[in-house]
């Protein structure tokens, strides 16, 4: 349902295995690398 429901708002899902929440503690280079990817595909504010 979650996914789902992201797909409807038009969301991007990254999905770090083996995390909960406290996914940015348990896999920070994961998270930094989605993190990263999300924010070079956005378009600059002005």
């Amino acid at each position: 349902m979650r996914r789902r429901s992201a797909a409807r708002a038009g969301a991007q899902v990254a999905a770090l295995d083996g995390t909960g929440h406290w996914w940015m503690v348990q896999d920070p280079s994961g998270s930094a690398r989605a993190l990263t990817t999300f924010w070079a595909g956005q378009s600059p504010v002005r």
